[in-house]
């Protein structure tokens, strides 16, 4: 049975065609994984399909009663709420039934006999929908889902206002699995999660009920959750059965063989076309000429296959340093309080380190201290002299100004040729260079803020989770980048599969016990 039919849909944002006649469907049974490169539409599909946009052309039909639930990561969420309250807020119906209850017992005595009995009742009604809904398991099932998310390790009673950008998120999200949908929709949800809670998060997947649409680059989480993939090509929604591993096999089978074809369908047109030139102009053929003629205007021409472009860049490098790169010494560090505490280690030269660690546990914030963006609390670090440092930080705030805007305002003096022959390296072609930021997708965003680095030598690179968003592709791209660069490497990363072949060094911070361990 579909749970949403999708006919015929045409849609073009600005003007790049998005989707051309494409079609889709969503079974009850679907665990789908919906794919493509970037700025091919898969945000821009999830928010048709919950009407957030308009269809140019076509139709989107649910079928009735189904209550779908998005991962919204630009939710307005109420700040003065804490975690527990907020989350707990889904259900305040619930809660009402359960005061209504007390209230009736409460005031029984002041009832006849009469109205007593007709009260018993109604508390007794109320009573049943309770236990329906599992009113009583609620605060262990929202404890469950913040534990397996990470939420739980800076508390329940704290404030939304004083999240961060991803400890807000993974509320967000937290929220979305205890709604409980019959289909779950949900575009990047791993972005803000580190290794063990993406684990939590793949066996609440694989053990979820209902059907649920996940966009993510992450092959792995893909390969272990999905029973479908739907992949975006060509302006159309293909759909194959099977995992990650299983889409990539059937696809190239596909292309290959629509290859073929085209170039059968070529190698006709062109004889034919040889052919009506040669006896259109002669009486004896001329019959023959226009009928083949008619035969090539009626035919179904097959559009060019698109092939992939590798995106092919490099970090340019400045000069050689000593040795020793940073020595950090019983160093504190956090905000109001302690985040991590008594951190001891060094950097040397040539080496590529990756930060791993829980979500939250301070490994951005590291980052911001040594780079003197964070006062630290206590103890010191020293950099070596003459370092040229190159930083991608892992949120940054985007404003009205398109990808040409964005980089003449960190080098004034490029020309517009010149940035735009830049970004062309990164895919960020004539019709995106003059979109604006904010309208750009989230890969499309950090190929912008990538191209922008790749306009400064340095001899440290400083990356704080640059694959967020990144189709497979181009993290092969940026993994290549970072291989052929000569000078030292700070990576700071969850996708064990993208940094584990290139790391000299881990960095493994250990949240309970605050403290970092070397894993060679």
């Amino acid at each position: 049975m579909s749970l949403v039919e999708v006919e015929n849909l045409s849609f073009d944002f600005g003007e790049k065609p998005l989707f051309k006649n494409a079609s889709f469907r969503l079974l009850k049974e679907d665990h789908m994984g919906l794919v493509g490169l970037n700025g091919v539409g898969k945000t821009t599909f999830l928010k048709l399909l919950i009407k957030e946009l308009s269809p140019d052309k076509g139709k989107i039909e649910w079928l009735p009663n189904i209550r779908y639930g998005y991962l919204d990561q630009h939710l307005q969420m109420d700040q003065d709420k804490t975690i527990l309250s907020y989350l707990a807020n889904l259900y305040a119906p619930l809660y009402q039934k359960e005061k209504q209850i007390e209230e009736i017992y409460n005031n029984l005595m002041s009832y006849s006999e009469k109205e007593q009995e007709k009260m018993l009742n109604k508390a007794y009604k109320l009573q049943e929908e309770l236990n329906e809904e599992d009113f009583y398991s609620i605060d262990a099932r929202i404890k469950g889902v913040c534990n397996g998310l990470g939420i739980d390790e800076y508390g329940l009673d704290r404030n939304i206002s004083i999240l961060s950008g991803g400890q807000k998120a993974k509320v967000v999200l937290a929220k979305l699995l205890l709604e409980n949908p019959d289909v779950l929709i949900m575009d990047e949800p791993t972005n803000f999660l580190d290794v063990a809670q993406i684990d939590w998060l793949t066996k609440y997947l694989k053990n979820f009920p209902n059907a649920f649409i996940v966009v993510s680059h992450d092959v792995d989480f893909l390969n272990n959750i999905c029973n479908v993939v739907t992949c975006i090509e060509n302006n159309v929604l293909t759909r194959f059965k099977g995992n990650y591993d299983d889409f990539q096999e059937k696809n190239q089978f596909m292309k290959e063989e629509y290859e073929k074809l085209y170039n059968r369908q070529q190698k006709f047109i062109k004889k034919t076309q040889e052919y009506i030139d040669k006896n259109l102009v002669r009486a004896t053929t001329t019959k023959m000429a226009q009928s083949r003629r008619k035969v090539l205007e009626k035919l179904d021409i097959l559009e060019k296959p698109k092939t992939e472009k590798v995106l092919n860049f490099k970090f340019p490098y400045s000069k050689d340093v000593g040795k020793e790169i940073l020595t950090v010494s019983n160093l504190t560090i956090g905000y109001d309080f302690p985040i991590l505490e008594n951190l001891n280690f060094e950097i040397k030269a040539k080496e590529l380190i990756v930060f791993v660690g829980h979500n939250g546990v301070g490994k951005s914030t590291l980052l911001k201290t040594i780079l003197d963006y964070i006062k630290p609390l206590s103890g010191s670090y020293k950099w070596a002299d003459r370092l040229d440092i190159n930083y991608f930080a892992q949120e940054e705030k985007y404003y009205d100004m398109n990808p040409i805007d964005y980089i003449r305002d960190h080098y004034p003096t490029k020309t517009d040729q010149e940035i735009r022959a830049v970004l062309a390296k990164f895919g960020i072609d004539s019709k995106l260079v003059f979109k604006s930021m904010l309208k750009l997708s989230g890969g499309e965003q950090t190929k912008v803020r990538l191209a922008n680095m790749s306009l400064k030598k340095s001899n440290l690179l400083i990356l704080d989770e640059p694959t967020n968003h990144l189709d497979p592709s181009t993290k092969d791209s940026l993994k290549i980048a970072l291989l052929d660069y000569p000078g030292t490497i700070l990576l700071v990363s969850h996708e064990k599969e993208f940094y584990e072949d290139i790391a000299t060094r881990i960095i493994n911070i250990k949240e309970k016990t605050k403290k970092q361990h070397c894993v060679f």
